[in-house]
């Protein structure tokens, strides 16, 4: 089918396409939620159907990979690939005459019905080899395929900019044990068994065989899919920013290392970009954005987000909203700079400039770009050399500045290490934006900012917090009203929206740590000994009757077993190690029959069960009772096991044991 089709105001081209073909129940009910739901409506919604797929087409936080660009609204947009228009709205609320490509006529349904609304959209949909025919040129071209990566240069024209996205098939997350995305299996893209993006130096060879003179790189944090931060080589990520990394959604993980303590490193010793999770890449005109900054989760009136930018009088921080509900909040800045201004005068403690301005009807907050390093950061140098005394003394000086001038009427609840910038001996405050007006005592917002100090990171915990409770002449019934105050206000800013750290665990996907199930024990083959002891009752079991099953053990893992079973026996134990393990029975028959190894009525163990054919061991005496007594075997028969033996550390397999429900 070729044709237009009118959807609101969009006008939908099909190409070699129809509407009601491939539409799979996903694609149905999607359709179904962006006819009947109101945009404010989906973060509901992604709760309650609470699956992955939901989450990745409808969620807000998918369009922060564009809407930091500095796309003016008259600008003409091209989206390659567009799905089903999770990251088009962002380019909607940036320009008003946007183009969208997408695969199939399904996903142009949805597109259309989810911004019926906006005017001069044009969805295309069909095949993506029909670009050629298009002659136009954009401003902007949004493209995720390599291959698409010549027609859209050739789209942008000589002034235009191609956007590219992509994800780093050695991106720390991967290297870690996340699946890449798509992928059933672990390390296809490290191993180069999929395509799952490139590598640093894979995608630079690429943009080299473009007509592009100019490649500017960004780094978007945690992924581009659901980006909170975005670096570029003007701004690289700091050690200790980057701690957001248990952003695995589509399924269960293993967790091989600390991504945040590898990724400080690479931020220590300069490689960050070779293993940032994903790239965008601007080719063109660069951009005058250095660094991005997204605050979705919060409740629709305080969402905005912070970009730090080059001006023609240097580099400027940029608050800008969300959405309409959060335009006061951006108006509020003003007046907290003129009123802490105020506050703070003469006290030794500046406070960042704030201007306010409009574009279109839509706020932003300028804020100078200040030079120096956090107090948090100073802390923590202290703190790492064991310089106590030094910590205690600049946390005096800080509680003395926070709180000049403490019977004024108007207070900043944040004034968090972070917050503070040191630079010689200038101290400058430069986040103000959760201010409260009316007196709020300095010993409430300093314990404040070492209470969520001691959060980010349990390094900290060498604090005597005893001694800062005696500093602040505070008692510990008042510190505990404050942390419950805490989560009030954390409640309020977030409101009903769920956090993508609440999201998963909703979702029930896993963080596999098999390191401490390995272990680290002896090298001694003399373990790998398996003993059967045939009995005729529970406890009814002789050293003058067992015996070794020999040659056991293909290797130091798979254990293969065959005992026989005489007609007398009524239950058989099988010693599969002499140390503590973990012991997996693949396959189990008595006979010719399926021995039913999922019964806890027909096989116990002195260790845990953990699953419905796995057990830990924490004991260097292993004991499986197979109770063959329940199974019809009036003459004498065979035992047949093949187990999966891991040898565990004592102190491992006792922990294991323990906090079973922790770990499985």
């Amino acid at each position: 089918m070729v044709g237009k089709v009118l959807i609101g105001k969009v006008t939908v081209n099909l190409i070699d396409c129809e509407f009601e073909k491939n539409k799979t129940y996903l694609k149905e009910d999607i359709l179904k939620i962006v006819r009947d739901a109101n945009k404010i409506e989906y973060p509901g919604i992604i709760a309650e159907k609470n699956k992955y797929e939901y989450l990745y087409h409808l969620s807000d936080i998918r369009g922060n990979i564009v809407r930091w660009l500095p796309v003016k609204t008259t600008d003409k947009v091209l989206e390659l690939e567009a799905e089903c228009g999770a990251i088009t709205g962002a380019l909607l609320e940036l320009s008003e005459n946007v183009t969208a490509y997408c695969d199939c006529a399904t996903d142009a349904e949805i597109i259309a019905e989810r911004y019926s609304n906006c005017k001069n959209f044009v969805i295309y949909a069909g095949k993506s080899s029909l670009l050629k025919d298009v002659e136009s040129t954009f401003d902007w071209v949004i493209v995720h395929n390599a291959r698409l990566l010549p027609d859209a240069e050739r789209l942008a024209g000589k002034k235009g900019r191609v956007v590219f996205i992509t994800d780093n098939r050695m991106g720390m997350r991967n290297l870690a044990g996340v699946k890449a995305a798509g992928e059933s299996e672990y390390f296809t893209g490290v191993e180069g068994r999929s395509d799952s993006g490139f590598t640093f130096s894979g995608l630079r060879k690429i943009l080299g065989s473009t007509g592009f003179s100019k490649a500017q790189m960004f780094y978007p944090y945690p992924d581009y899919r659901f980006m909170k931060c975005l670096y570029s080589n003007s701004r690289l990520p700091k050690v200790g920013e980057l701690v957001d990394n248990h952003f695995n959604f589509e399924s269960d993980r293993l967790e091989l290392f600390s991504e945040k303590e590898a990724f400080d490193s690479c931020c220590e010793d300069g490689s960050f970009q070779y293993y940032s999770n994903s790239y965008l890449v601007v080719l063109g005109e660069p951009v005058d954005t250095e660094y991005a900054r997204f605050s979705n989760d919060r409740a629709p009136e305080y969402g905005i987000f912070t970009t730090i930018e080059n001006s023609t009088a240097g580099k400027v921080v940029r608050k800008r909203p969300l959405s309409e509900a959060a335009y006061d909040h951006i108006r509020n800045l003003g007046e907290c700079y003129i009123k802490l201004t105020d506050r703070y005068a003469g006290s030794g403690l500046l406070v960042n400039r704030c201007t306010l301005s409009e574009e279109n009807g839509k706020p932003s907050a300028d804020f100078e770009y200040v030079d120096g390093v956090e107090l948090s950061k100073v802390f923590d140098r202290l703190l790492k050399k064991d310089d106590l005394d030094d910590f205690y003394t600049l946390f005096d000086k800080y509680v003395k500045l926070v709180g000049f001038n403490e019977d004024a009427d108007i207070a900043d609840l944040d004034v968090v290490f972070s917050n503070i910038l040191i630079n010689g001996d200038d101290w400058t405050l430069i986040d103000y934006e959760w201010c409260k007006e009316g007196r709020v005592p300095v010993k409430e917002t300093a314990f404040r900012a070492i209470y969520c100090y001691l959060l980010e990171d349990k390094s900290r915990e060498k604090i005597n917090q005893d001694l800062i409770l005696d500093k602040l002449v505070l008692s510990r019934e008042a510190s505990e009203d404050i942390i419950n105050d805490e989560v009030i206000f954390q409640k309020r800013v977030t409101g009903r929206n769920l956090s993508l750290g609440e999201i998963r665990e909703r979702l029930g996907v896993r963080s596999v740590n098999p390191i401490p199930l390995v272990g680290k024990i002896k090298d001694d083959s003399g373990i790998y000994k398996v003993m059967i002891y045939p009995g005729k009752g529970e406890g009814e079991f002789s050293e003058e009757t067992a015996y070794e099953c020999k040659d056991a053990y293909e290797d130091e893992r798979i254990a293969r077993i065959t005992a026989t079973v005489y007609k007398e026996n009524s239950i058989m134990r099988v010693d599969p190690l002499d140390a503590p393990c973990l012991v997996t029975i693949r396959d189990a028959k008595l006979g010719e029959e399926d021995f039913p190894v999922d019964s806890k009525k027909y096989v116990l163990s002195n260790g845990v069960r953990i699953g419905k054919n796995n057990f830990v061991f924490s004991t260097a005496d292993p004991n499986l009772f197979f109770n063959v007594d329940g199974f019809i075997h009036d003459e004498d028969t065979f035992l047949y096991l093949e187990l999966e033996v891991i040898p565990l550390a004592a102190d491992t397999a006792e922990a294991v044991s323990k906090n079973i429900k922790k770990f499985f």
